[in-house]
This record gives C-alpha cells, structure tokens and sequence, in this order.
C-alpha cells in the first residue's frame, strides 16, 4: 500500500487479515512497526478497525523489548505462540536486533500461517544492514505479505529493491537482477572515480552519474502496490500556506 500518509493503510490490512482468518488461510497477523507506533497498532488502530466478532476471540500481543526479561512478558509471549486461535502480535524493528525478540519472531511466523506487515517499510531499504537480512530472508514463512509506506522511494530509486523483493524474492529477476549489484548497474549509470587514500596513492570507487530505467522500474513496482492520494479519496480544502516571521 503506497498510500500518503492520511489516507488510512491500516484499516485494509486489517480488514484483509479478517477475511483471511475468516477463510482459514491465516492464523495471525505480525505486524513489524517502527518503536511505539507498533504499539498503536494494538491499542488504537485494532480495536478501532477489527470487526467486533473477531475482536473477541483474538489475542493480542505488543512485545516490549524493554520487559522482554520479565516473567510476566516472558509468560505472555509464549501463551501467543502456544494459542491455536487467531492472534495478532506487533513488534518495532529494533526489537529484532536483540536476541531474544529475534526468537520469538521466528517461533511466531513458523508456528502458523501468517500476514506479514511491515509498517513504514523504508526501514528495511539498505539490503547490507542486519534487520533488512533478518526481515527479507524471513519473508517467505508468511503465505501473505504486505507493505506499508506513503514513500517508498525516501532519497534514491534504489530504496524501492529491497521492500519489494520482501513481496516477492523473485521481483527482480524478470529483468535480470539477481542482486543489489545487478540491480545498481540495471537501473544506475556509473564511473570510476579516483580520490587520495591518504597514504600517498590513489583508490578507485564507482561514482553514481545518473539513474535509468525509470519506467521500467515504475512498472515492476505497479505490479506489486497502488498508490493512493489524498485528494482522490478525502474532501479536504487545498491547504493554506503563511509566512510568518
């Protein structure tokens, strides 16, 4: 969902997961959020948006980095992986740096069919660091996957490879790119570069000269998400803009 920020993302997850446990395709809902806004999600935006019947006898769990060592947390954590029933369990990204949040995030996605959320995706758009290892190379445990974010695209086309290979590993294979590398060269123009190492010689690095491919990679990304604008879907006056000094 490339939807701006307003818009309401949440409420189509939501309503997507609840027709799937409805049709007995998923079991849970892991939603992974940045720090506190994962906490939103339990205590606003589901009891706001899950319908009523299915509210009632689903569990929910906000896991808590900074409690994860305390007996109660401990005990909640694995009465959510020990529940059959439907649950649905939000977690920030930094939790998964720690161990034990590691751990119980990959107990939770291999214990039952799951819609996997990544809320604010951006997150995970530079393949090299550890959390958008663990997050994509977990993607495929979930039969169900889904992206949140109003700008896939936050300073460089690059940032679109990553969020959509977790969609679908395979994404950018159809044109060629069987990693980040093939993928900077498919959709990047580059030169060698030349600057001091500071010990008398020279080192060489590619230097990024301008992008291409843009429509090509428009259209692998229409393929996977729809955009949305406010001013498609809300009746709101044009915003007003005041200097003031």
């Amino acid at each position: 969902l490339l939807w701006e920020p307003g818009v309401g993302k949440t409420w189509p997850v939501l309503n997507e997961a609840a027709y799937l446990e409805s049709e007995g395709k998923i079991s849970g809902l892991m939603v992974i959020a940045p720090n506190g806004v994962h906490r939103n999600w339990i205590v606003d935006q589901v009891p706001a948006h899950l319908p009523e019947e299915l509210m009632e006898r689903t569990r929910l769990f906000i896991y808590r980095t900074s409690k994860s060592k305390t007996k109660w947390h401990q005990a909640e954590a694995q009465a959510v992986l020990d529940d059959p029933g439907f649950s649905i369990v939000a977690m920030s990204y930094d939790s998964l740096k720690t161990e034990k949040g590691k751990a119980f995030w990959k107990a939770y996605l291999s214990s039952r069919k799951c819609m996997y959320a990544l809320d604010e995706s951006p997150r995970i758009k530079t393949p090299g660091s550890k959390i958008s290892k663990r997050i994509v190379g977990s993607s495929v445990a979930a039969p169900y996957r889904r992206i949140l974010t109003g700008t896939i695209v936050a300073n460089s086309p690059f940032d679109v490879y990553n969020q959509i290979r977790f969609l679908d590993p395979k994404a950018w294979h159809e044109v060629g790119c069987s990693d980040f590398t093939s993928f900077k060269s498919t959709f990047g123009i580059w030169r060698k570069q030349q600057v001091s190492d500071g010990k008398g010689g020279m080192r060489e690095f590619p230097m990024l000269v301008s992008y291409r491919n843009l429509e090509l990679l428009q259209k692998i990304v229409a393929k996977y998400g729809s955009r949305l604008c406010k001013d498609q879907v809300l009746d709101l006056p044009p915003k007003l803009y005041s200097t003031r000094y």
